[in-house]
Parts: C-alpha cells; sequence; structure tokens
C-alpha cells in the first residue's frame, strides 16, 4: 500500500509562521466592483435595467420624467424617458487591474438588450462612484424633471416665451387666464420670421405649462442640481 507524499514544511517558515499568517489572513474580503456605460437596444433600455436586477447586477438607468396632456381631456399622464438613450450604467466585478470579470457573452445572457460596454480610446473603462452617487442625486432632486413646479402669477401685459410646439420660442404678451388656459397675444410674423408692419395681433390660447417668463430671474449657481463632470478612471 503506498502512502502518498505529503510536502513538508520548508525550515525556513516555523509552523508558528504559518499559522500566524492564516490568523491574520482577510476573512470574506468584499469583492471589487466598478461601475460602466453598456450600449443596450434602442428603445429598450428598461427591459435591459429588469433583466440586468434579476441576473443579480447592480444597473441604474437615469431618466426624466415628463408630464403630458390630452387635448380633450383634463387628466395629466406622467411617463418617463431614459436621459441617455440606449444606454444603461452596471456595476461589474473587477480584477485587481479594474477589468471587468464578466465578458460580452455572460453580459448578452443576463440581458439580450446589452451590446456590450463602452469603449474608451480602445479600452473599457469604469465610472467613478461617486459620479453615479451625484447622478443619481441630482434625479432624486428632480434635475431631469419637465414638470410644473409653482407657476407664476403673469400679470396683464407681461411678456412670455412659449416653450412647446410650433410656436415654441416666440415671445407673447399675457392677457388672462381662461378656465385654465393662458390667453395670449402674439406679434404677426411673415414666413421668414419677420414682423409684418401693421399686422393684427394673433390671440391664441395654450397650456400653463407651455410658457415661462421672458425675463425669469437668474439662478443662484449655489443651487445648480446637475452633478460635476463625469470623472473615468484611467
Amino acid at each position: 500500500m503506498s502512502v502518498p507524499c505529503v510536502p513538508s514544511v520548508p525550515p525556513s517558515i516555523s509552523l508558528k509562521t504559518i499559522k500566524e499568517i492564516d490568523r491574520n489572513a482577510p476573512r470574506n474580503a468584499p469583492e471589487r466592483k466598478a461601475w460602466f456605460v453598456a450600449e443596450v437596444v434602442s428603445k429598450e433600455e428598461p427591459r435591459a435595467l429588469t433583466q440586468l436586477e434579476d441576473a443579480g447586477l447592480e444597473a441604474y438607468c437615469p431618466v426624466e420624467t415628463h408630464l403630458t396632456r390630452h387635448s380633450r381631456k383634463q387628466a395629466r399622464k406622467r411617463y418617463e424617458v431614459p436621459l441617455l438613450p440606449g444606454y444603461v450604467f452596471v456595476r461589474l466585478p473587477v480584477t485587481d487591474l479594474g477589468v471587468p470579470t464578466l465578458d460580452r457573452d455572460a453580459l448578452r445572457e443576463a440581458s439580450p438588450m446589452v451590446k456590450g460596454l463602452v469603449v474608451v480610446a480602445g479600452k473599457v473603462r469604469s465610472i467613478s462612484d461617486r459620479w453615479i452617487d451625484a447622478l443619481q442625486a441630482a434625479q432624486a432632486k428632480g434635475a431631469f424633471d419637465y414638470l410644473p413646479r409653482g407657476r407664476p402669477n403673469y400679470a396683464k401685459g407681461d411678456e412670455v416665451r412659449i416653450v412647446t410646439g410650433a410656436m415654441a420660442g416666440r415671445i407673447a404678451q399675457f392677457i388672462a387666464n381662461k378656465s385654465g388656459r393662458f390667453k395670449l397675444l402674439l406679434e404677426p410674423i411673415d414666413m421668414l420670421g419677420q414682423p409684418i408692419a401693421n399686422g393684427r395681433p394673433l390671440r391664441v390660447k395654450v397650456e400653463p405649462d407651455a410658457v415661462e417668463p421672458a425675463n425669469p430671474a437668474p439662478v443662484d449657481p449655489s443651487e445648480n442640481l446637475w452633478p460635476p463632470a463625469p470623472d473615468i478612471t484611467p
């Protein structure tokens, strides 16, 4: 009967030293992870996000909230659209060199909507955690929302700017608020956008959300809700 050969401890390292090394070794060291930008199928960002999360991966898709209203109904509807169409952020395990341990095939197995990770200068690069945190904080504060936030009390004769529709960008004069809609007075212009001399002013009605003050008050830079520029690690 043969006896398996058991390697002996080198004389230069004592058994006490080995036990000391084992006792001080890290236990359950946290796995290193980093954020990456993944390109996904157009208009399939929500599905990709759900599939990645179902596969146990942390993912994030910043969205902007819009508020719309049917032309013949008073009901308003909220809907969300991706802030970066065609892309989502995904947090992946990485090696000591910062290289993701999941390749393109593994990501596509987690979500067929994923085309792959974005490459910068021929290399897949990670995004700083603090930039993702700033982006999520900005979204939570409503920086990406297109919602009415306390309409100003316009007085007759105030100048307003139309921000939606075919007349977007035009400056009009506020007349009155009639049944929840703003009545405006527009200067007539020709096909080249030039004022028509002695032309009759146009009276139009728009939704309150379709206008903004023509000369808004200056914004305090300290109240800027946008995150800083992304820090892409080399």
